[in-house]
């Protein structure tokens, strides 16, 4: 069974729909803009997140290096050490040195020797454990916290565009919603102008 929509039954409906199309629209923008606001600060956040790991690369490789720096000075230390030692042990016979201090230098020597070169050996490996590698984990974050910030960033433009495209709905809906008003409108005039 269909019933006839009246004149100003019409109306009225025509005005609820207007109504309620564009509550659904300033809901959708809404929700859009919510969703731009929430990507913008995971943009931020993963922005000020990556930032924080290329700092904390640079003091890995920054302690690295200084550790490498320090194994090297001191490897060279105690092979200039080891060296004066060895001086002592060469020239001591000539000096009228016993052998007890000719061997003590020589034990001396070896051994500062010794150390100086596993010092200087060890300082390259030790850089890239303590400094390169540590960097590169940062680095590494740091790409991650990139890519989400990218991603964070294509949102809030998704959430944009659905923002404008709400609001040229809403838009055509108003435009919609006047021309039957103003069809109604003349309409009802026409039929005043009869009677």
């Amino acid at each position: 069974m269909t019933q006839a929509i009246s004149s100003a039954n019409a109306g009225g409906f025509v005005g609820e729909l207007a109504v309620l199309l564009l509550e659904n629209e300033e809901t959708q923008a809404q929700t859009s803009r919510l969703q731009r606001d929430a990507a913008r600060e995971s943009y931020l956040d993963q922005g000020q997140q990556q930032v924080d790991a290329l700092h904390a690369a640079a003091s890995a490789s920054r302690s690295g290096a200084l550790l490498s720096a320090s194994l090297s000075i001191a490897g060279g230390a105690c092979q200039i050490a080891g060296a004066s030692f060895q001086f002592q042990a060469d020239v001591g016979p000539s000096q009228g040195a016993c052998i007890g201090e000719v061997a003590a230098d020589q034990r001396a020597a070896t051994i500062l020797g010794s150390l100086g070169s596993t010092s200087s050996k060890l300082a390259d490996p030790l850089k890239s454990i303590v400094g390169d590698s540590v960097a590169e984990d940062y680095q590494a974050r740091a790409k991650q916290h990139e890519m989400l910030a990218a991603q964070a960033q294509w949102q809030a433009s998704d959430a944009s565009s659905e923002m404008d495209k709400a609001s040229q709905r809403a838009d055509k809906e108003l435009d919609l919603v006047r021309e039957i008003q103003s069809e109604q409108n003349s309409a009802t005039n026409a039929v005043i102008g009869r009677i």
